[in-house]
């Protein structure tokens, strides 16, 4: 991958599974972005085998009726359909895997991005240029309702610039981080893996643990660019929390301190 003009510079990763409600909404916070970028941008829709709903007519629609005077950037999209279902996160790495951007930001299909995010980021992008120096470039967040109700916004959790050291600590004890307030490098996973697709819950809670093994750096942006739609009683936060997964987070408490260099005890 290089940032020749031949490569996208940031590939979207959007995985579904039988779910279109609010795909319209996201596909236009992607599309009517407010700031042009020089090279492409891709989406990768990611159909985890759903049985209830057609993604290809879905996206064909959504796209033809998007206002083409709306649209600024050069898009390069695909949808890519798994034989079988392959759950959330192996989807995700399917989708990881097969992106060609130099940074890659997964963004689900009931969320959407503010109209600039791409402003915004895009002094950024091009940071690794003459020095690869930084892995992740995350930002604020804001959770709301189906209804369109905000019910948490966090975009303080330091100053801009590189963390302090003492922020990676952080994810000993909890995870402050959602997969999708970060745009990732492509090097990062090179580095580091990708999601873990043998463990049930806490997936990007322990990619971020292992950043402690990467040396590219994390850079934050205390700006809210993403929007996370939480759908009523959350089933897996209420399986997460009973007696087993409490001892489950205890072992990976002590799986993660491994991840910490004795200088930092």
């Amino acid at each position: 991958m290089s940032y020749d003009k031949d490569y996208p510079i940031l590939s979207i990763i959007v995985p579904i599974y039988n779910r279109t409600k609010f795909l319209k909404e996201c596909f236009e916070s992607v599309f009517y972005q407010k700031c042009k970028l020089e090279q492409s941008i891709e989406i990768i829709v990611m159909d985890d085998c759903s049985d209830k709903i057609n993604c290809q007519k879905s996206i064909t629609e959504i796209v033809n009726t998007l206002d083409k005077s709306l649209i600024m950037n050069n898009f390069k999209i695909s949808i890519i359909r798994n034989k079988v279902n392959l759950g959330e996160y192996k989807n995700v790495n399917v989708g990881l895997k097969k992106s060609k951007g130099i940074w890659k930001f997964i963004l689900h299909d009931d969320d959407y991005i503010l109209d600039n995010f791409i402003e915004v980021l895009s002094k950024y992008l091009y940071v690794n240029k003459q020095k690869e120096e930084i892995g992740y470039i995350c930002f604020g967040y804001k959770n709301i309702t189906e209804d369109n109700v905000t019910t948490f916004e966090k975009n303080n959790m330091t100053k801009e610039g590189l963390w302090p050291k003492h922020m990676y600590q952080m994810f000993l004890y909890a995870n402050p981080m959602h997969v999708h307030c970060c745009i990732y490098y492509y090097k990062t996973f090179e580095n580091i893996g990708y999601f873990n697709e043998n463990i049930k819950y806490y997936n990007d809670w322990e990619f971020f643990r292992r950043s402690y093994m990467n040396v590219l750096k994390w850079y934050y942006v205390p700006t809210t660019l993403v929007i996370y739609r939480k759908h009523g009683m959350d089933t897996q936060s209420g399986e997460r929390d009973n007696d087993d997964n409490k001892i489950y987070l205890v072992k990976m408490f002590i799986e993660g301190c491994k991840y910490l260099p004795e200088t930092d005890w």
